[in-house]
């Protein structure tokens, strides 16, 4: 019921400007992938397909630069 309504973005985005003040030049995020998943909510924020999995997770990663 909470979706669609800004909260994971406005949290994704605290999140990497407090990577970005601690000098971070990336933020990693993996995700199962599953229809229905977040990959197209990662996507939307920035995020790039890395090509690896971890533990069948996918991995996205964002340029904080």
């Amino acid at each position: 019921g909470r979706q669609g309504k800004g909260y994971g973005t406005y949290a994704v985005q605290a999140v990497c400007a407090e990577l970005r003040s601690y000098g971070a030049e990336q933020a990693y995020v993996t995700w199962e992938p599953r229809e229905g998943g977040p990959e197209p909510f990662y996507l939307k924020l920035g995020f790039q397909l890395t090509g690896e999995t971890i533990e069948g997770e996918i991995v996205g990663v964002r340029e904080l630069s």
